[in-house]
């Protein structure tokens, strides 16, 4: 469905639910939604809203989006939870090849299963096409590992850093031939209220890693006179990067 996460065009939740891994899954957006204005509703349990289910119902949306657009997959959880098969990921896999018009932003926590199944799929001859883009969250380095097992796959690798609650140095994953493609960053937000603070130099230091490394940076949110503000000013101007799709053959 529609969204208004800038990085996307569209959300696409085959699965949903969660449970929670670190400190940056405090104030889980997909949480709050969950247990306010999802309970009981549209396949979330009204006893366990957050519990993991898999929709196989909403599997082939995709194929009814004709024009291509930038889809978020799982925004309302983590497709790679030790709770979701893997014949259903490899479901999703499956729809994803199947429609090559639009790019497929699959974010994680849990990238260790991720770098697995994608794996997995090869050897079964099931690729992952060069428009399936793989993401990691990172809210501060100390999970710096989450970024290595994304480096173990290839196309397109991005990194969310939000909520943003450090500071946090990349240099060390925008070189080479595992570096990583794209980075997006943002504050913490409960609902319409600043989170844990994360000042702008902290965005401004990210900022100007990337710049060097010349990989795309897009800040996506971030505390404005005291409120949180999409797409943000800093220094003059915003930065709403993204990488070029990758050609699929």
């Amino acid at each position: 469905m529609p969204t208004k996460i800038p990085w996307t065009d569209e959300t696409w939740n085959p699965m949903h639910g969660c449970t929670q891994i670190s400190e940056g899954c405090q104030n889980c957006y997909a949480k709050t939604m969950a247990e306010t204005r999802l309970r009981g509703k549209a396949g979330y349990p009204k006893d366990e809203p957050l519990r993991v289910v898999c929709v196989k119902t909403k599997l082939t949306e995709p194929h009814n989006w004709r024009r291509g657009r930038f889809v978020f997959v799982c925004s309302m959880g983590d497709l790679f939870h030790d709770e979701v098969p893997f014949d259903f990921i490899a479901d999703v896999y499956s729809v994803m090849n199947q429609s090559p018009q639009h790019v497929f932003q699959v974010l994680t926590k849990r990238p260790k299963r991720m770098a697995n199944v994608v794996g997995r799929l090869k050897k079964m001859g099931r690729p992952a096409g060069p428009h399936i883009w793989h993401g990691v969250t990172v809210e501060s380095l100390r999970y710096k590992s989450r970024i290595k097992w994304l480096q173990k796959i290839p196309g397109i690798r991005f990194v969310s850093i939000e909520p943003m609650l450090t500071g946090v140095d990349m240099r060390e994953f925008l070189e080479g031939d595992k570096r990583i493609h794209w980075v997006i960053a943002g504050c913490e937000k409960i609902r319409r209220s600043p989170g844990r603070p994360a000042p702008m130099d902290w965005f401004r230091a990210l900022r100007d890693q990337c710049e060097a490394a010349d990989v795309p940076f897009h800040l996506k949110q971030a505390v404005v006179n005291g409120r949180v503000k999409n797409d943000p000013i800093l220094d003059g101007k915003t930065h709403v990067e993204r990488p070029k799709p990758l050609a699929v053959s």
